[in-house]
C-alpha cells in the first residue's frame, strides 16, 4: 500500500554469498543469518509467500525471536490472518484451529510452544482459546490474531519466503495432503493457470451487489421459524452505515486473500487449507469455495471465460437416489447402498418413489420445490420468497438434530416436525432419515459419529453420495484433459468446453443416477 512508508527489506547478503572470514571461505545461510563453511541447497526457489504486517514487522520479530525465526513467525501470523478472514465471514469468529503438525513444521518442533507462549502471554500478538473435547474428541487449541492486525491502519505487504526449512516442510506437507490425491492434484494444476480480470470500478460494483444481496436475504429470512433465536437476532440487526462499511471492508479483505492465493499458486506454491479432501464426507474443497460466489465472475483459466454448472435440487434428488438404492440395488452391488440397507432394514418406500417419480425421472422439467409448494398450499405462500424458505427448511429437516427439530413448529405454526416430515417425505422415508440419524456407521476414515453427534450421519451420507457422483464425472474430465474447478455439487468449466462437458455428464448420469440433473447457470 502506498500510504505506508515501508523500510527497505533487501538483505545485504543473499543465500550462498561467499566471503573470506578469519582466513576461511564461508557461505551466507539465510535460514540462520550466519556464515557457514558449507550449504546443502544450491538455489532458493521463491514459491511460497507471506504477509509482513506494519503492526508487527520483521524488524520487531527479529528483536523478539532472533533472525532465524523471522520468516517462521511471520508465516504463522500470515496463516492466522488469512484463515481468520475466511472463517469470520462464514462463521462470525476470528478464532481458528490449526493442525499441530503444521504449527510444528512452521515454528519448528523444538521452539513452537515457546514462540506461541511468548506471542500470547508476553507480547499479546495472538489470543489462544482451549476448546474442551466432547465424547471421543480431545481438547484442542484455537488461535486468533490481535484485532489491531485487522484495522485499516495496519498495512501489509507480500514477501517471498526464502527460508529453506519452511519451504521444504511445506513441499512435504502438501505432497501428503494434496498431491497424493488424484482430484486435488488435478485441480491444483488447473488453478495454477487461474487469473483475475477486473478494475477498481468493477470491484466496487461487485461489492455493492454482494452487500445488497445479503441485505435483501437477511430482510426476507429474519423471521424464518427454523432458524435459532441466535441466528434470527444476528440477521435482524439494523444495516446502518457503520455495518455496511464494515461488510464492504471484509469483502475487500476477502478479495485480497483470493489474490494472495492465486499469486502463490501461480508461483508454484500451495496455500494452507486451500485444497483438502474430507475423510468423513468425501468432499473435495478448494480455495475458491472460501470466497463469495460473486468473485467467480472475475476468474479466467488461460484467459478464457468460465461458466458454472451444478445439481438441480441437489439434496432432494440425492435423497431420492438413496431411496431408489434401498429398493432396487441388490446386496453386494454397492458398498454404499449396502450400508444404508444395513441401517434401515426392510421398509416399503413405494409411496415416496411414486409421488416424486414425475420430478426425478430422466428428462423431467418439473421442479421439486413447486411440487412441495402445491402440497403445502396457501400457508407457504404467506412467506416471502417461499422457494428459498423451503430449500432452507428441507436442508434443516435432513441435517439437524431430531430433538431440536421437534421443539419447533413450521410454516406460520401450521405444522409440527412429524406432520411436516410425513407430508414432504412420507411416513416411511421419515423413518429412513431418522434411523440413519441414530445409527452408528463404521466408516473407513475412523472418524465415526457417536452419541450426540449421530444426527450428522444424514448430511455425511448425502455428501458422500454427491462426491461419488461428481468424482465419476471428474474421472472422465481428467482422462480427457478438460479443465474444471470443483464446487461441491457443481463446477466451473471453460465456456468453450460446455458442449463436451454436457455430453460427459449425460453419459455418466444414467441408471440409478439418472434422477440427478445438472444445469448450466445463466
Amino acid at each position: 500500500m502506498n500510504e505506508y512508508n515501508w523500510y527497505k527489506n533487501k538483505n545485504k547478503y543473499r543465500y550462498r554469498d561467499y566471503k573470506i572470514i578469519d582466513g576461511r571461505g564461508k557461505y551466507f545461510n539465510e535460514d540462520s543469518g550466519k556464515w557457514v563453511t558449507s550449504l546443502r541447497n544450491k538455489v532458493i526457489e521463491e514459491k511460497y509467500i507471506r504477509y509482513e504486517f506494519s503492526q508487527y514487522d520483521d524488524r520487531e520479530i527479529e528483536v523478539d525471536f532472533g533472525y532465524q525465526n523471522i520468516e517462521r513467525v511471520s508465516k504463522f501470523l500470515s496463516t492466522l490472518y488469512k484463515r481468520s478472514i475466511e472463517i469470520e465471514r462464514r462463521y462470525g469468529s476470528k478464532f481458528i484451529s490449526i493442525e499441530s503438525a503444521y504449527i510444528k513444521g512452521i515454528l519448528s518442533q523444538k521452539e513452537h510452544k515457546l514462540i506461541i507462549n511468548k506471542l500470547h502471554n508476553e507480547l499479546g500478538v495472538i489470543d489462544v482459546k482451549i476448546i474442551e473435547g466432547k465424547g471421543f474428541k480431545k481438547a484442542s487449541f484455537n488461535y486468533k490474531l490481535n484485532d489491531d492486525f485487522f484495522k485499516e491502519d495496519c498495512y501489509k505487504r507480500i514477501v517471498y519466503i526464502r527460508n529453506t526449512r519452511i519451504s521444504r516442510f511445506l513441499d512435504n506437507h502438501y505432497k501428503r495432503e494434496v498431491f497424493e490425491d488424484k482430484y486435488l492434484k488435478y485441480e491444483v494444476s488447473v488453478c495454477r493457470r487461474l487469473d483475475l480480470y477486473y478494475d477498481e470500478f468493477t470491484l466496487i460494483e461487485l461489492f455493492k451487489e454482494r452487500l445488497n444481496i445479503e441485505k435483501e436475504k437477511q430482510e426476507i429470512s429474519k423471521d424464518w421459524d427454523f432458524y435459532t433465536n441466535k441466528k434470527r437476532s444476528e440477521i435482524a440487526k439494523i444495516w446502518d452505515k457503520e455495518r455496511e462499511d464494515e461488510y464492504l471492508r471484509k469483502l475487500r479483505l476477502s478479495f485480497e486473500i483470493l489474490c494472495f492465493d492465486i499469486n502463490e499458486l501461480r508461483n508454484g506454491g500451495v496455500n494452507y487449507k486451500g485444497f483438502s479432501s474430507s475423510r468423513t464426507a468425501g468432499r473435495v474443497t478448494n480455495f475458491i469455495l472460501h470466497h463469495p460466489k460473486e468473485f467467480r465472475r472475475l476468474l479466467k483459466i488461460d484467459g478464457e471465460e468460465l461458466i458454472e454448472i451444478d445439481m438441480k435440487s441437489a439434496y432432494p434428488s440425492l435423497m431420492y437416489r438413496i431411496v431408489l438404492g434401498i429398493r432396487d440395488v441388490k446386496v453386494g452391488e454397492s458398498l454404499f447402498d449396502d450400508k444404508i440397507k444395513e441401517c434401515v432394514g426392510k421398509i416399503d418406500l413405494e409411496e415416496f418413489i411414486q409421488e416424486y417419480e414425475c420430478v426425478f425421472k430422466k428428462g423431467s422439467t418439473l421442479d421439486f420445490y413447486d411440487i412441495i409448494t402445491k402440497k403445502i398450499g396457501e400457508d407457504v405462500n404467506l412467506i416471502d420468497d417461499s422457494r428459498r424458505y423451503l430449500k432452507g427448511l428441507i436442508l434443516k429437516l435432513l441435517n439437524a438434530n431430531t430433538g431440536e427439530l421437534k421443539s419447533k413448529r413450521y410454516i406460520k405454526d401450521a405444522y409440527s416436525y412429524d406432520e411436516l416430515m410425513i407430508l414432504i417425505f412420507t411416513k416411511n422415508v421419515k423413518q429412513v432419515i431418522e434411523r440413519i440419524k441414530n445409527y452408528e456407521f463404521r466408516y473407513k476414515s475412523g472418524e465415526d459419529y457417536y452419541g450426540y453427534n449421530l444426527y450428522k450421519n444424514m448430511s455425511r451420507i448425502l455428501m458422500n453420495l454427491e462426491s461419488m457422483i461428481m468424482k465419476g464425472i471428474w474421472d472422465i474430465m481428467i482422462e480427457k484433459g478438460i479443465d474444471y474447478i470443483s464446487l461441491y455439487d457443481g463446477m466451473l468449466v471453460k465456456e468453450k468446453d460446455k458442449r463436451e462437458v454436457r455430453e460427459i455428464i449425460d453419459s455418466e448420469l444414467v441408471g440409478f443416477s439418472a434422477c440427478i440433473r445438472m444445469s448450466f447457470k445463466e
